[in-house]
């Protein structure tokens, strides 16, 4: 879920139906939860916002963020990490952003696909 500020994000939290959905259908699923608190920008060309035209007829748009824990930080995230570097240069078509960072040992990588 996109939210425009902090305070809309806390609102959110404090409607009971949406805990109870999140209790019920969601958490039962998750090993935990992250929220983050990010900016993106955009590049000049505005085109990829409205995704407009039959090149954007498919796909789908999704942030894959990745928490490794600290015992496996190492040359096996390191490999995963170059792979997924990979796999965006291969298909520059399909995956239009790709930014890896580290924060807190904590390895984040955000797919715009």
């Amino acid at each position: 879920m996109r939210f425009g500020s902090k305070e809309d994000l806390a609102k959110l939290y404090e409607n009971p139906p949406y805990l109870q959905v999140m209790k019920k259908h969601v958490l039962p699923y998750c090993h935990g939860l992250m929220n983050v608190d990010y900016e993106s920008e955009v590049e000049d060309d505005i085109l990829h916002i409205f995704r407009k035209g039959e090149e954007y007829n498919y796909g789908v748009e999704f942030v894959l963020l990745i928490a490794f824990v600290e015992a496996a930080i190492g040359e096996a995230v390191e490999d995963a990490l170059m792979s997924l570097q990979e796999l965006t240069e291969e298909h520059p078509s399909l995956i239009l952003q790709c930014t890896q960072g580290v924060w807190k040992t904590t390895f984040f990588i955000h797919y715009l696909a």
